[in-house]
């Protein structure tokens, strides 16, 4: 049985702190949800209406390894993309995706901390908002993730960030910044200014990947993927199989931009250890 319940360990909640969370290792789990409030101004009081008002970041740790490290709005949009409804003052950190094709898929990328020694949050909180507050669940069970013949195996989904600056509108070899090692399920492109209008995408120089950003939008839909939530979001496992990821030694993208942008690209990988 999965026990949604409260981690009480929430220390330096303090506007411009990173305040840390430590969750309890030893259970499996599913997935974390912060919720956020604070006020954005007083006399009168006006309370935050969105979660990034409060929190800007959310770094997840676990034994002193990165594993997750995205912005606020940004656990969002995935959680959105996948056609989960989610509230303005939540911020979503999904281990196991309920989106997946079936049950066992969904559970297959839980967390398994059993062997782990910590497992630790670290948020952001806003400079400018008063007197903030954040309330930390946890979701998790205690099954071990062992396979058919009794070995613990991992599928980890790490979700880094790696920046790159498009110098103006053309087409454009994005391949350096990609961190590789492992396969990849998902890259969300999101731009400051502009648009993705058309995504090549070469793995060990064969093309994998070519669609316009209205083309991707739309095939995408057929899967119950909401591709507008990025400026372009280039979905591997769009079948929502965990067999589906890319496998590489070398990657580029290939973008066309329609204006300079400072990108952010959100990288989602498969990986068999934290």
């Amino acid at each position: 049985m999965r026990i949604p319940i409260k981690v009480n360990e929430v220390n330096g909640v303090a506007p411009g702190n990173v305040a840390v969370v430590r969750v309890p290792v030893g259970k499996r789990f599913h997935g974390i949800r912060i919720i956020a409030s604070g006020l954005v101004s007083t006399g009168p009081d006006v309370a935050a209406t969105q979660a990034s008002q409060v929190v800007t970041n959310v770094r997840v740790l676990v034994n002193g390894t990165e594993q997750r490290n995205l912005p606020t709005d940004i656990y969002q949009k995935i959680a959105r993309l996948n056609k989960v409804v989610v509230g303005d003052l939540t911020i979503p950190i999904f281990f196991s995706e309920t989106w997946r094709a079936t049950a066992t898929q969904e559970e297959m990328t839980s967390w398994d901390t059993y062997y782990s020694t910590t497992f630790t949050l670290e948020v952001t909180i806003a400079s400018g908002i008063i007197n903030p507050q954040i309330v930390v669940y946890s979701e998790s069970d205690d099954i071990r993730n062992v396979d058919s013949a009794g070995k613990p195996f991992f599928l980890i989904v790490k979700q880094l960030k790696r920046s790159y600056i498009s110098g103006g509108a053309g087409i454009q070899d994005i391949n350096s910044v990609i961190p590789t090692g492992f396969p990849i399920n998902r890259i969300y492109i999101q731009n400051s200014a502009g648009a993705v209008d058309n995504l090549q995408v070469f793995a060990d120089d064969v093309l994998v990947k070519e669609a316009t950003k209205s083309a991707n939008d739309e095939m995408l839909s057929e899967y119950n993927i909401d591709g507008s939530q990025f400026t372009y979001a280039y979905v591997t496992d769009y079948t929502q199989q965990l067999n589906d990821p890319l496998r590489f030694n070398v990657i580029n993208l290939r973008a066309t931009f329609t204006a300079a942008s400072n990108s952010q690209l959100y990288v989602e990988q498969l990986s068999n250890s934290f």
